[in-house]
């Protein structure tokens, strides 16, 4: 039995911050993007809430370098520089192996004219949250199968969220350069046992004014039910570095 969707669908919010996207983005073409380049700190923050209310919450930071680039218009480069776990103490054994990881599979990177992530093989960009949600409904459903109520809908909520959780692994298209906004897409669903949950997924971008260089990107998923929940989100940031 497959969940149903409740109410008139998807909720959607989407409030471009300032003069909006495209008036913040044309200033920042071919002269500005050369004036941006140099050595930067990126860091990002990802948190898992866990179901008894604790947190794990992984820091790492990279040193990357932006500058011209033979494919695309800019390059990002660079090697991970910091890393810190923090998880309960029952949890220290995952955290220590986390902690040894180094994470740089995703550089480097290039960037088109408008300083967007151009794809690279199968490491395609992370959609909007309207687009993440709808995959992620038709995802659960065309597992969703018939068999015991509870243990459907229980299902049905984890594919839910095991989609959430995908979404925050794929970097966003316009992480260095984004168009500042304020986007969320919310639905309910009916689940087989008879009670209903909700999936939520949200992203704040703020850019610098003057350069259109990232600030902060913040990204949520959220799935929650009567008999489960979970919420995962991360932040990225990015800062000059300090010699």
């Amino acid at each position: 039995m497959s969940g149903r969707s409740a109410g008139p669908g998807v909720n959607r919010r989407a409030v471009l911050l300032g003069m909006g996207a495209a008036a913040l983005l044309a200033p920042v073409a071919h002269a500005q993007r050369a004036a941006v380049a140099g050595d930067f700190t990126l860091e990002r923050v990802l948190v898992r809430w866990l179901s008894d209310g604790n947190q794990i919450r992984v820091t790492r930071r990279w040193a990357i370098v932006i500058g011209p680039s033979r494919v695309g218009a800019m390059g990002v480069s660079g090697a991970q520089s910091f890393v810190q776990v923090d998880a309960p103490p029952p949890l220290k054994a995952i955290a220590d192996l986390e902690a040894r990881r180094e994470e740089t599979g995703f550089l480097p990177l290039h960037l088109d004219e408008s300083g967007r992530i151009l794809s690279a093989n199968e490491d395609e960009p992370a959609p909007l949250p309207e687009e993440a949600l709808a995959a992620a409904v038709a995802f659960a459903r065309s597992r969703a199968s018939g068999g015991e109520v509870v243990s459907a809908s229980r299902q049905f909520v984890a594919d839910m969220s095991q989609s959430g959780q995908r979404w925050l692994t794929r970097l966003p298209r316009d992480l260095f350069f984004p168009a500042p906004r304020e986007r969320e897409a919310s639905q309910a669903i009916d689940l087989p046992d008879g009670t209903s949950g909700t999936v939520t997924m949200r992203e704040v971008a703020v850019s610098d004014p003057a350069s259109g260089l990232l600030r902060s990107f913040q990204r949520e998923a959220e799935t929650s039910s009567p008999h489960f929940s979970r919420k995962g989100g991360e932040t990225w940031r990015l800062m000059v570095a300090v010699s």
